[in-house]
């Protein structure tokens, strides 16, 4: 009931707050309506592809969606660079021109939130500036890397190293721990990167990249993030080559005290769920031959696997996003994903739902992969 009630709210706010925004004299576009306004202004562009993703074998319950060949497009990817008066970069992040307010992320009822806020914000001049983010949500690894670092990335690629350098970076900081480490990793000095909540920016350049869809990437931003980790030195540990990523908190394993067991049968490390620093995440994955764990933010890491890396996903019977399916496919890795009995529709509102798979079922499907790759076996020395 609670979460039918939620559906309701969120979607007649929907409905509500861009008629409220005209009393305002402000029009909040859509994001169709957003790339339109915006196509003289675009520098760079590219379109997204039909990609074919293969099937993929699920144990346990079955994934029909999963386990069918399918064709998916991915976003549209482009860079923008607007001039002149008539724009500001409001609080939350977003950006207005004249009187019509753009959707570059996921919406921008954020508007009417940060329209109430009178924080007094301190003016920067800088050459350029980079706008990143319009939303006060997106702290998490995977919403970080994919909607906010890989516009990073586009723009520094399009408009080159040396504007790059001469730019001030615009974004509601998080305060997350690996924020300043991407930062540092991407060439920025700290005191380039500026909370939008508390600075606004007088720039002759404004440059802006745009998300399209929440689950499919551009190839181009995956290649980018992939060439940020290429371009660094990453130890890498036959210490991690099996390993097993534990969640502390939602979708955590019901038994999982049991299911360890079994996975020391197969030689899996343990990966506790505790702060690493990026690099430390790096050098964990990227001297992986098989990961397994329930779906999470940590797979966003597969970004720096090896090709042919085995990847086995764990997913409870309402919650099954095909996020790490579709990017170990573009990646050239091997998925699998275990899921339990009885498997419903998937539903974001489930997604904290903890995942009851038996030991058993877990043996099982191993035992069946390891046979898949060659008649690989793996177990504890």
């Amino acid at each position: 009931m609670f979460f039918l009630l939620k559906k309701w709210v969120v979607s007649t706010g929907k409905k509500i707050i861009p008629l409220a925004t005209r009393v305002l004299g402000v029009k909040l576009l859509n994001k169709d309506e957003s790339l339109l306004f915006l196509k003289n202004a675009e520098i760079n562009f590219n379109l997204g592809d039909s990609v074919q993703l293969a099937p993929v074998k699920t144990f346990g319950g079955t994934i029909d969606c999963f386990e069918k060949r399918e064709i998916v497009k991915t976003s549209y990817s482009a860079v923008y660079c607007l001039t002149g008066v008539g724009l500001k970069i409001l609080p939350h992040g977003g950006i207005q021109v004249g009187s019509k307010v753009l959707d570059l992320d996921f919406g921008s009822s954020e508007f009417i939130r940060s329209w109430f806020k009178f924080n007094k914000r301190r003016k920067i001049s800088s050459k350029n500036c980079i706008v990143l983010w319009s939303h006060n949500w997106g702290g998490g690894y995977y919403d970080y890397l994919f909607y906010i670092y890989a516009k990073l990335l586009r723009i520094r690629e399009v408009i080159g190293e040396k504007e790059y350098q001469r730019s001030v970076v615009l974004y509601p900081i998080f305060g997350k721990p690996f924020e300043k480490e991407f930062w540092e990793i991407a060439g920025l000095k700290e005191n380039q990167v500026l909370d939008v909540r508390s600075n606004r920016v007088e720039a002759e350049n404004h440059y802006f990249a745009n998300n399209e869809k929440w689950l499919y990437p551009n190839m181009r931003d995956i290649e980018n993030l992939r060439r940020l980790f290429l371009s660094h030195s990453i130890n890498k540990s036959s210490e991690f080559k099996c390993i097993y990523i534990s969640r502390k908190h939602k979708r955590k394993l019901i038994e999982e005290d049991e299911i360890i067991e079994v996975l020391q049968e197969f030689g899996f490390k343990i990966i506790e769920d505790k702060v690493r620093t990026v690099k430390e995440q790096m050098e964990i994955y990227s001297s992986a031959d098989f990961i397994l764990g329930p779906h999470g933010a940590s797979f966003s890491n597969i970004l720096w696997c090896r090709p042919n890396t085995v990847l086995i996903e764990l997913f409870s019977n309402q919650y099954y996003p095909p996020y790490f399916k579709y990017l170990a496919s573009m990646l050239g890795l091997k998925y699998y994903a275990i899921i339990e009995n009885n498997v419903r529709v998937s539903d974001y509102a489930y997604s904290s739902k903890n995942i009851m798979i038996s030991p058993e079922v877990i043996r099982h499907s191993l035992q069946r992969i390891f046979s898949n790759q060659g008649g690989l076996s793996i177990s504890a020395s």
